[in-house]
């Protein structure tokens, strides 16, 4: 069984395609990832096919990119859609109750201060 429920909306590629697209296109990419032209389109293509799955270190790139421009509402829109169903939507979370965290929460510095009145 997946520990995630929701399936990404759109292909990996795809989303990294449309935040290429809206940080000014592959050349701009390119230039700031120190690759190929040819590079910047293969990660915009299937990895089944003749695309290529886009590196970490060029991924960090694309992020550092959208970062600086806040504005750019279609890069914002394709990088939060490439986080949340690819990287983010693939960890696994545990919700509590708010008050069992912070009956543990309690517990723990009572124990801390218990220890701390005793030495």
């Amino acid at each position: 069984m997946s520990p995630h429920t929701k399936e990404p909306r759109r292909a990996m590629h795809l989303a990294i395609g449309d935040l290429i697209n809206a940080l000014g296109g592959y050349k701009t990419v390119a230039a700031a990832c120190m690759v190929s032209a040819e590079s910047v389109n293969k990660w915009k293509q299937n990895p089944d096919g003749n695309g290529q799955v886009i590196p970490l270190i060029h991924f960090q790139t694309l992020l550092a990119m959208t970062g600086e421009q806040l504005a750019n509402l279609r890069a914002q829109n394709a990088c939060d859609e490439v986080l949340q169903d690819h990287l983010l939507g693939l960890c696994f979370r545990r919700a509590y109750p708010e008050e069992f965290v912070f009956a543990v929460i309690e517990k723990l510095q009572g124990q801390q201060i218990g220890k701390a009145v005793n030495e």
